[in-house]
């Protein structure tokens, strides 16, 4: 499953059915309530039916039997065997066609949001191993805990490269999605480090030979490696998207290196010291391997004793006094450092430890404030999104660059992107659903901005109506303020741009005009060049108010007009017109 955020989505639906028998008749069942939530979209559906998932409108459960019963599966069973399987899978949920089916502790905290997701990933990956009773195909030569051996060979190859005299980076997109997913055995962990080194100091040129003899060697037989060899960049990204969400590893060397967090560099030592990366129990049966992973007490965290505890909060306020001496010279305004001695009157070392990394975090986008207020980098961003399709992961690198270019802009009281972070303060995902993307806080008007990758009828379907609910809510939320919606994408669909229109001319979506902004990336990158010239000349922050004219001149210009798709071609006239203003 791509999308970690799915797993929560599904978590909660096999909460209505605790208690029940998780046989064939209840995974067919689960698979029909995963349809009626929305959470699955079936491809076999009429357009009325296409309606419940594009619009807030509730779907019962006859409609769900219906589109569930018109797919024609051939093992119907096995849709919510499958479904089901990823929350089993990670600890959130038991059940068998013999036992009931129940969400365990961790489940609960994943729903409630007790936890935070990275954390309750974090333990489940200390865990994790593989071979394991609930996942088939891993047994011959597998012993490894892919978590931790994967920290370890990050380890390992970073010792190596620096003995060589060289500075350790980490290791590349490329070396990660060729020697992690083949490490198999935390045997082999020290020869898969130096068999990584060879392929790091090939030319370029001779790569491809050594990647295509390893992945043949590995896989035994000529028909297997041609598919491992296909599907191994997929696996690699994969692997990095849940890794990243522990906050263990970071991406550092402008998105191209996988490393370990220095900022954790206390807890990883502990980590390696303890773990191996073995399995812990090779002779687990389903039922006890299920225990063993919804028990949250069974993750031994090596870090507990009091003076590792005292060692971290030391390694952090460390690293805030250098962040600090680092941002000193820029006369940048500062908030007060924390003092871990009167923190401690008040608070547990936990709490300190979470206080400190928060202070972390507010340097990282004080800097990056002050970045992004230079015209070269305001160039950067522009570069970024005009070759978006260059990028390995689209959908988050044109969250992480909206957010930046809104930081840009203008003189905003805050802008909110919503997608999680690590410690160095880059998204390890995109923003969950329910949310918008990025909230942006002004003195005269408040925004929301929604972006998407998507170009086709799949545009509507999951971006029209979750836009306008979004809007609406932030609206209620902040109505002191008026609010807008800059929506993003590659290019605005027929189907989008209807529902935009009738929302912002008729007050389509619950009986209220809204203010939605729809541009093409390369439109959005315009605007980008104009704030480059008017910071050029002008060498100061553009005053909000001069983007809300922009939002505004397009707004209006549909009250001109009868024909959503007249409205839509005169915004390349609009931004023109902005330009001459805000530039003379």
């Amino acid at each position: 499953m791509r999308n970690p955020e799915r797993v929560v989505h599904f978590t909660a639906i096999v909460k209505e059915m605790e208690g029940e028998l998780f046989d064939t008749q209840n995974q067919i069942k689960f698979q029909k309530l995963l349809i009626q939530h929305k959470r699955y979209m079936p491809s076999n559906i009429t357009g009325e039916e296409r309606e419940y998932f594009v619009t807030d409108k509730e779907m019962d459960y006859a409609t769900a039997e219906r589109i569930f019963d018109r797919q024609n599966y051939r093992d119907p069973p096995m849709r919510g065997r499958q479904s089901f399987a990823i929350t089993k899978k990670m600890g959130f949920c038991t059940g068998t066609a013999k036992t009931k089916i129940r969400v365990t502790e961790s489940g609960k905290d994943l729903l409630s949001g007790a936890k935070d997701m990275g954390d309750l990933f974090f333990v489940y990956f200390l865990k994790w191993q593989l071979p394991n009773p609930i996942e088939t195909g891993f047994s011959a030569g597998f012993n490894i805990r892919p978590f931790l051996g994967t920290l370890h060979l990050i380890s390992r190859v970073n010792a190596l490269w620096k003995e060589q005299g060289k500075k350790p980076v980490g290791i590349s997109k490329e070396e990660f999605s060729l020697f992690v997913p083949t490490l198999i055995n935390y045997k082999d962990i020290g020869s898969q480090a130096s068999k990584l080194i060879e392929f790091r100091k090939l030319a370029k040129t001779r790569r491809k030979a050594f990647k295509e003899k390893f992945v043949r060697e590995f896989a035994g037989d000529e028909e297997r490696a041609a598919k491992i060899l296909k599907n191994l960049k997929d696996y690699g990204d994969n692997a990095m998207r849940y890794f990243r969400l522990t906050r263990y590893v970071w991406i550092r060397g402008n998105g191209h290196y996988v490393d370990l967090e220095p900022r954790r560099a206390v807890e990883i030592s502990q980590l390696l010291e303890h773990y191996d990366g073995s399995v812990e129990d090779i002779r687990f049966t389903e039922t006890a391997y299920s225990n063993y992973l919804s028990d949250v007490t069974q993750a031994k965290i090596p870090w507990e004793r009091d003076d590792v505890q005292e060692r971290i909060l030391e390694h952090l306020d460390r690293q805030i006094t250098t962040d600090r001496e680092k941002l000193r010279g820029m006369d940048i305004p500062l908030p007060p450092k924390p003092d871990i001695d009167e923190l401690k009157k008040k608070q547990g070392r936990e709490e300190i430890r979470e206080h400190l990394r928060e202070h972390i975090l507010t340097l990282q986008k004080t800097k990056q404030h002050h970045d992004m207020s230079k015209p070269e980098n305001i160039a950067a961003c522009a570069e970024t999104l005009a070759n978006i399709y260059k990028q390995s992961n689209r959908a988050l690198e044109l969250e992480k660059q909206a957010a930046l270019a809104l930081t840009a802009l203008n003189d905003a009281i805050q802008v909110k992107p919503n997608y999680p972070v690590g410690d160095d303060g880059e998204p390890t995902f995109t923003a969950p659903g329910g949310v918008p993307d990025i909230e942006c806080y002004y003195e005269g008007y408040n925004m929301v901005c929604e972006v998407t990758m998507l170009n086709g009828r799949d545009q509507w379907v999951n971006e029209g109506y979750p836009v306008q609910r979004h809007l609406r809510e932030f609206e209620e939320k902040n109505g002191e303020k008026q609010a807008y919606c800059l929506f993003i994408a590659p290019k605005i669909h027929a189907d989008t741009m209807d529902a935009f229109w009738a929302s912002i001319k008729y007050g389509s979506y619950r009986g209220k005009k809204q203010k939605i902004v729809p541009l093409k990336i390369k439109q959005f990158v315009e605007v980008l060049g104009i704030l480059r010239e008017y910071r050029e000349k002008k060498r100061r922050h553009m005053p909000h108010g001069e983007l809300q004219a922009l939002y505004d001149s397009i707004i209006e210009y549909s009250d001109d007009v009868d024909d959503a798709l007249k409205w839509l071609n005169n915004i390349p006239e609009a931004l023109e017109s902005w330009r001459r203003n805000v530039l003379t």
